[in-house]
Parts: C-alpha cells; sequence; structure tokens
C-alpha cells in the first residue's frame, strides 16, 4: 500500500517537544498512523513523504519510504543564521546581503530533539539547519538544526564505552549508562560500527541532543597534509589554501600549532579545520 503525508513522529522525536525516545522501537508515524520502520532516521520529522506499507492484520511495515517529495528545503550553514530581536530568522548570502527566511515559529528541532522554544544560541555553533516546507506555501514549518561535537581521540575504554579526548576531559564522551539501542557508530564509508573500530588518533565528529537520549559518532576521513604557512584573525593557511576554523579547534589546539610546521588537519563540516596531529614520515608510514 501507498501511503502519503507528512512524518509527524518517529521513534527519537515527535512534534511535541516532551516526547520519549524509544530507539529500539524503530518506528514511524505519517499523518498519525504508526508504522514500523527499521531505517527510521531523527532527522525526517516534519517531511513530506510516500511510504510503501506492507499490511500485517492492523499493523504495518514500511519497506521503503521517499523523503524527497514534495519538500522545499533551504540549507544554510549555523554561522551564517542570526535570530533579530523580533523573532525572525536572517542569513547573509555571499555577497553579504541578510535575506529573512519565511519561517514563523513552527517546529524547531535540535540534534534530533524537538525545542520548546528557539533562540540564537543555537545557531552560535558548528553545523547547519534544514527549514522544511513541507505543503508548498512558502513558509517553512519545521526547521533542524544540526549542531557537531569534535573528539580528538585519545584513549578508548570499549568495555565501560569510554572515549577520551586526547585535548581535553571535559570533551570525552561516556556511554557507560547507555544501552545499545542509544548509541550509533559509523566509519569513514558511512558504514555502522561498534566502539571497538574506534581508535586513537581518530578524530570524530558527534550529534547529541541535549537530553543526551540518543547519540551518532561518526569517523572523520576530511583531512589536508601540509605546512601551516600563517594565522590569520579567522582563518589557518595550508600551503596556500585559507581554512577556517572550527569552536572546538579554536578552543583547545589552536594556542599549541607552530608556523613552519607540518600537520594533518582533520576537517569538519564546511571543510573547517577540527584537530590536527603533527604529521612526520613515519606517521605516513
Amino acid at each position: 500500500e501507498e501511503i502519503e503525508g507528512v512524518v509527524n513522529e518517529t521513534s527519537y522525536n515527535s512534534f511535541s517537544y516532551d516526547s520519549k525516545v524509544d530507539t529500539n522501537a524503530k518506528y514511524v508515524a505519517i499523518n498519525g498512523v504508526r508504522y514500523k520502520y527499521e531505517d527510521v532516521q531523527y532527522n525526517i520529522l516534519g517531511r513530506n513523504v510516500r511510504a510503501f506499507v506492507k499490511k500485517d492484520g492492523n499493523s504495518g511495515t514500511v519497506v521503503a519510504m521517499d523523503t524527497e517529495r514534495d519538500n522545499k528545503i533551504f540549507t544554510c550553514a549555523l554561522y551564517d543564521l542570526s535570530m533579530t530581536s523580533e523573532g525572525n530568522i536572517t542569513y547573509s548570502t555571499d555577497s553579504g546581503k541578510i535575506r529573512t527566511i519565511n519561517y514563523t515559529g513552527g517546529i524547531a528541532v535540535y540534534n534530533g530533539r524537538t525545542l520548546k522554544s528557539l533562540s540564537q544560541d543555537y545557531f552560535e555553533r558548528d553545523g547547519y539547519s534544514e527549514f522544511i516546507d513541507n505543503d508548498n506555501d512558502g513558509i517553512y514549518e519545521v526547521v533542524h538544526i544540526t549542531s557537531y561535537g569534535y573528539v580528538t581521540v585519545g584513549n578508548v575504554d570499549s568495555l565501560n564505552r569510554r572515549i577520551g579526548d586526547a585535548n581535553s576531559a571535559e570533551n570525552s564522551l561516556d556511554f557507560s549508562g547507555c544501552n545499545d539501542g542509544m548509541v550509533k557508530f559509523y566509519d569513514i564509508n558511512g558504514d555502522e560500527i561498534s566502539i571497538y573500530g574506534i581508535q586513537a588518533g581518530m578524530a570524530l565528529e558527534t550529534v547529541v541532543p541535549e537530553d543526551t537520549s540518543f547519540a551518532v559518532v561518526s569517523v572523520i576521513e576530511s583531512n589536508v597534509t601540509g605546512v601551516l604557512e600563517s594565522i590569520g584573525d579567522d582563518f589557518f593557511e595550508i600551503d596556500g589554501t585559507k581554512y577556517k576554523t572550527t569552536q572546538y579547534f579554536d578552543k583547545y589546539c589552536k594556542a599549541d600549532v607552530v608556523i613552519g610546521l607540518n600537520y594533518k588537519f582533520y576537517l569538519g563540516y564546511g571543510g573547517r579545520i577540527v584537530t590536527c596531529l603533527l604529521y612526520t614520515s613515519d606517521a605516513a608510514d
């Protein structure tokens, strides 16, 4: 059976800010009707979808879903967004012009969990926003904010599910109290792995909601190796190319790098520098 409509609930979230998380349940609700869905993701909330459902008595299972249909989506980096005192959300274009986004206080989702209210603070982070117009009326009904945290792996206690940050203990990850469904790890190819696949020296990208009800941890592949030639107010120049930096790098790494040395820089969203390792011939081997 083919079903069309708006996703108003998943096992991660719903249009209600106080919904419960049940990552093991794996379901989705379309137009208020729940269906089992093995491939459910937190970021489909609010999308207009076409789902193919296999009926089983009074229940049903989604076997395939098209999440791109009839959705107008505007994606923008968080550092280009701002909220005015009147509550309007604006963004700066490449030419420096300021535009207002036609979002009138609909559903706001931060790292997979629905917010009670939206504020400027959520745009002062590393990541991006997706504004969704799911009925083609020219108004964005839903905004998904994805804010990335970063970790430079110093040590891994796989048995107790803890990952130590090489630069700061406060930034370490502790999943000892989480069940298997609450935390997902992904390698550089996007394939799901266990914590045993995380090793010292890796750079990680994390997505964790404020209530820490679940977490997504991905190994960062993107990197550039070269000599640090200069440091500007808001950029690092590596072999003639300028790169912006993340808040994590500015806080934990920037003070320790030395102009003229060769580094391997790991890059996060927008090609911004996350962390770096001193690059030697031994490291290359």
